[in-house]
């Protein structure tokens, strides 16, 4: 018989069906949960689309929340502060664009970037014109090194410096006076002042700030055997005498502005005049190692009572709206106080033409020595070409108006005479002709026979901005009837300056004849009726200078007793 086998023992509880259902679905969730972070873990952090194509440098010092979109720009250093904060301007790129950036003084800036320097600008996407971090970086990185097409290099010698260091406005004299604006950002090699030879470099889309001045050698500004510049070679200078010593031919003269070592080896010339303090004279001069001028030759060229010389019985023309063709009324020739002028009509008199003017901002008064040239009547906003006298007290009386067409520049204007006063640096007020005119750092300066000084001769362009006359450019001349040489013979070819309106430049340079030889008439050039009419074929006398090869006339003046063939328009 089988027995059964059994055995015996404590015996657990059994669980209840729904409660191991139950731990069967926690397990899974428990499960499911594990591996859900483990594949969490194994996957790339997903990332907006906008955060990944602007984040492109992750190392921005803190400066950045980690959600916070940016942008990064690297460019070249036009313009900084003195400090951090302020506005910096940054050109580059694949345009070329220019940005100005403003920086706090919670910016970061790394290296010691200068203007000419390649940085990399970051900003917040939401305020792209604030500098989070300004980064000095190789000038690789800015596709540029020193010979970048995009700078302008110049060399030449300094004829002014800032008298207190060297921050501000440098005169650089090279075949015209530049001026530039050297500030904190400004790389200086060297020791340079007044009379070194230089290189500045500067961005062609700033080009009068200096981001680089250094000190060269002589023969960098076409100095030969003379390192430093100085040497034999003469200059000229027209100016008004402002003192003198006791002893004229042993002493300091002081003629405008510059002063001159005069020994009896110095030629004095006074034509008859006295010398004095007021009288313009020519100064021919050399300047030695230490900056000294030492005249060699003075000649008086205007004295301060120079009368001016009528032609005519002096009667007061046809009436109150006479035109040109009469020489009886013609004012005459007054030398050292004749000018001319071109500008737009400001105001002008009522009915007449007699009375006060306003041309390209200047006033100027008409009686019946003026003469008038037009086509029907004069109306505001036309533009003429005026010749004027300052009278003794400094009214500019007009001699002639004579209407002109628009030109290529209607807004600029163009002005004539001698310098009253000039600013030491150059850039800064101007009294010519009794009327002051503004030169900023963008004016240009051009020597043309003659160092800038008071007294000298000079034609002016500039545009009215803010009730200133701003200059855009300043060139000096010999003064009319001061030339070294002179001729009389017939006119043979006149260029276009008679010819009424046409669209005429501010600066014309024409070519006249006279018996075969050719003369330059500029802006600057006196063109006097005299007791007959300026045409071909009529006798003339010739005041003239040679200028680079050129030679040019300070004064076409018609003479008396030859007949003339008349041109279309009466002048």
């Amino acid at each position: 018989m089988n027995k059964q086998k059994m055995t015996v023992g404590l015996e657990k509880p059994r669980t209840p069906r729904w409660w191991r259902a139950l731990g069967v679905v926690i397990v899974a969730l428990v499960f499911g949960i594990a591996m859900r972070a483990t594949f969490a873990l194994a996957a790339p952090a997903a990332a907006p689309v906008a955060a990944a194509l602007t984040q492109s440098d992750p190392n921005h010092g803190g400066d950045v929340g980690d959600d916070d979109d940016y942008i990064v720009r690297i460019g070249v250093v036009l313009t900084r502060p003195e400090g951090i904060a302020g506005s910096w301007t940054i050109t580059g790129g694949e345009l070329m664009t220019t940005t100005t950036y403003t920086a706090t003084e919670a910016t970061l800036v790394e290296g010691e970037p200068v203007a000419g320097s390649c940085v990399e600008v970051k900003s917040l996407a939401d305020d792209p014109l604030t500098a989070l971090k300004i980064r000095a970086k190789d000038a690789g990185h800015c596709g540029e090194d020193d010979d970048h097409d995009e700078l302008v290099v110049t060399y030449g010698r300094v004829i002014t410096a800032p008298d207190d260091g060297n921050l501000g406005t440098w005169v650089i004299s090279d075949s015209e006076l530049i001026s530039f604006t050297v500030n904190v950002s400004t790389e200086i090699k060297g020791s340079p002042e007044q009379g070194s030879c230089v290189e500045v470099k500067a961005f062609a889309s700033d080009p009068t700030t200096a981001i680089k001045l250094r000190e060269k050698d002589g023969d960098e500004c076409g100095d030969e055997d003379d390192d430093d510049g100085h040497g034999d070679s003469t200059r000229t200078l027209y100016g008004l005498i402002k003192s003198l010593p006791d002893d004229l031919h042993n002493g300091i003269w002081v003629i405008g502005g510059f002063s001159f070592v005069v020994s009896p080896t110095t030629e004095l010339i006074d034509n008859g005049k006295v010398f004095t303090p007021g009288v313009i004279v020519k100064v021919d001069f050399t300047t030695d190692m230490s900056d000294t001028n030492f005249a060699t030759r003075i000649e008086i060229k205007f004295s301060n009572d120079n009368p001016c010389r009528h032609h005519g019985d002096d009667h007061h023309g046809d009436g109150p709206n006479h035109s040109g063709g009469d020489n009886g009324h013609r004012y005459g020739f007054c030398p050292g106080r004749e000018g001319k002028a071109i500008g737009r009509i400001d105001s002008l008199p009522v009915g007449t033409v007699i009375g006060d003017w306003m041309i390209g901002g200047v006033s100027y008064q008409t009686n019946a020595y003026t003469k008038f040239y037009t086509r029907d009547e004069f109306l505001a906003g036309e533009r003429v070409r005026v010749e004027y006298v300052v009278l003794d007290d400094q009214t500019r009386l007009a001699t002639k108006i004579k209407e002109l067409g628009l030109g290529s520049n209607p807004n600029g204007s163009l002005y004539t005479g001698f310098v009253d006063a000039k600013p030491p640096a150059f850039e800064g007020t101007w009294t010519i002709g009794g009327e002051p005119f503004e030169a900023v750092s963008s004016t240009v300066f051009i020597e043309h026979g003659s160092l800038f000084a008071v007294g000298s001769y000079v034609v002016v362009e500039y545009e009215i901005a803010n009730d200133m006359r701003v200059i855009s450019r300043i060139l000096t001349y010999v003064p009319p009837g001061a030339g070294d040489l002179n001729a009389v013979g017939h006119l043979q070819t006149i260029g276009g300056a008679l010819a009424a309106g046409v669209d005429t430049p501010l600066q014309t340079n024409e070519e006249w004849v006279v018996d075969g030889v050719t003369y330059i008439v500029s802006e600057a050039t006196m063109l006097v009726d005299g007791d007959s009419e300026l045409a071909e074929g009529a006798l003339v006398s010739v005041n003239s200078y040679e200028f680079e090869g050129q030679r040019y006339a300070t004064m076409i003046r018609a003479q008396a007793g030859k007949a003339f063939i008349p041109m279309a328009v009466n002048e």
